[in-house]
């Protein structure tokens, strides 16, 4: 039985094994402007300052009855979902949908063991890359204009509670 925080740091963690990741946020963030998603997600990588980045979230739950313990408790059985985003500058003469293409890959590779410490029962969980897509963001003084590579991971796992 693993906690929300458990689970949160566990895949914090396992993003923090990939080579040039960037700037991991272990909870959902918001930014409906180029400054504000700079501000959250600025890394350095290879010497050049970029946005690169990714943030955490819980998203979905079912927990069915699975059994009582021995102290008389329900325990609750089911799966959960965390969802993973990503963002990237993007830079078309510089074919950065390769780089970032081959970063999702080693995400998600990574991510697919993200539990094997915290549970035995799970040492591989499936993952699933809902999304490799472009966003545009307003530019103060400029308008719309940046635009970034997005990505949407699903890491879904067996997890267990007793109420």
């Amino acid at each position: 039985m693993a906690t929300y925080a458990q689970v949160r740091d566990a895949i914090v963690a396992r993003l923090e094994t990939v080579a040039d990741i960037g700037n991991v946020q272990d909870y959902r963030r918001t930014a409906q402007t180029f400054a504000q998603l700079e501000a959250a997600f600025t890394a350095t990588i290879g010497g050049q300052k970029q946005i690169r980045g990714w943030s955490v979230a819980w998203e979905s739950a079912e927990w069915r009855p699975d059994g009582v313990t021995a102290t008389g408790q329900m325990r609750m059985a089911g799966d959960e979902v965390w969802v993973v985003r990503g963002y990237m500058s993007a830079h078309d003469a510089g074919a950065t949908d390769r780089v970032w293409s081959a970063l999702i890959e080693q995400t998600m590779t990574a991510l697919a063991t993200c539990m094997a410490a915290l549970s035995p029962r799970q040492s591989h969980v499936p993952v699933v890359l809902r999304q490799n897509a472009f966003a545009e963001l307003d530019v103060p003084g400029v308008g719309t204009g940046a635009v970034v590579h997005t990505a949407e991971i699903a890491v879904t796992l067996r997890n267990e509670r007793v109420v």
